[in-house]
């Protein structure tokens, strides 16, 4: 069938710079037939874009992505989830109640560097989304602060930088558990980031496959030729679904378009069709 796929997608419902209803009209002008919406720690932008895409030729995965205890950035996306599954919406909120904390604690440090922030500067207009330290390196970026948001991370607010705060993770198994308990799939996403040599991370997608990992996100802005391979042979050797994602973000994440790297073919014909065969939260124009 005609029509690109994106497994892997933000909205302002976290950390996007796009609102639902208007990353499904990227979609659709794009020429998408299928994007998965992947907020951070909320589901709040899925029943947006769903609507929006509605009677329209797009299929709108519901969608997750939670981050996981590990040294690394260890992100686990839940595809195919029931968005109203109780103690999935239960655990979400602990998340964002730790997210607030931590939001909170990281503006205490930049003050006491000289950089008052407030949490109304924070969370303006975001009530009731996952907020995160993509708004603080936008509040540091609109003060003049900070060149852009890569630069607010690499000197304030990335790990191990002088405003940092660890934040409340689930362990992996929590995660990808919790995403079955919700009726989705489990991909570990970008693997690049976990900084693994390639046994390493073997070892650790082995690990993974005993919780209930479903797939591996093999095509990513991240992942060079090399290890793209790498990862698909992960898949075959471990019996997982290869997915694709371009981790698309609108501004908050300059020089990625929707779609970027994700190669459309085969691969990713599979993994949307095997979403439309275990999955059951499916929603098509």
């Amino acid at each position: 069938m005609a029509g690109k796929i994106d497994l892997h997608t933000h909205t302002t419902a976290s950390d996007g710079s796009l609102a639902p209803h208007e990353l499904v009209e990227k979609a659709l002008s794009m020429g998408f037939r299928a994007i998965a919406i992947t907020d951070h720690d909320t589901v709040d932008g899925v029943s947006p874009a769903c609507v929006r895409a509605k009677d329209t030729l797009l299929a709108v995965i519901p969608g997750i992505e939670l981050g996981a205890e590990h040294p690394g950035e260890l992100h686990i996306l839940g595809l195919g989830i029931d968005v109203g599954n109780v103690p999935l919406l239960t655990i979400l909120s602990a998340l964002r109640d730790g997210r607030r904390e931590r939001n909170r604690r990281m503006a205490d440090k930049l003050a006491r560097l000289g950089l008052p922030i407030s949490w109304t500067e924070i969370s303006t207009g975001r009530q009731g989304s996952a907020i995160g330290r993509a708004h603080i390196a936008r509040v540091l970026v609109q003060k003049g602060v900070v060149k852009d948001m890569a630069d607010a991370f690499e000197k304030y607010i990335g790990e191990g930088r002088p405003a940092y705060v660890p934040r409340f993770r689930l362990t992996p198994k929590q995660a990808v558990e919790l995403i079955g308990f919700a009726g989705g799939v489990s991909v570990l996403a970008h693997p690049v980031q976990l900084g693994l040599d390639e046994p390493s991370l073997f070892a650790l997608c082995r690990s993974l496959r005993e919780y209930g990992l479903w797939g591996i996100e093999a095509f990513h802005p991240l992942h060079d030729p090399a290890r793209k391979a790498a990862y698909i042979r992960f898949a075959g050797r471990l019996g997982l679904v290869v997915t694709g994602g371009s981790d698309f973000h609108g501004d908050n994440k300059p020089g990625v378009e929707l779609g970027d790297s994700v190669e459309q073919g085969e691969l990713m014909e599979k993994a949307l069709e095997a979403l439309k065969t275990h999955v059951c939260q499916w929603t098509a124009g």
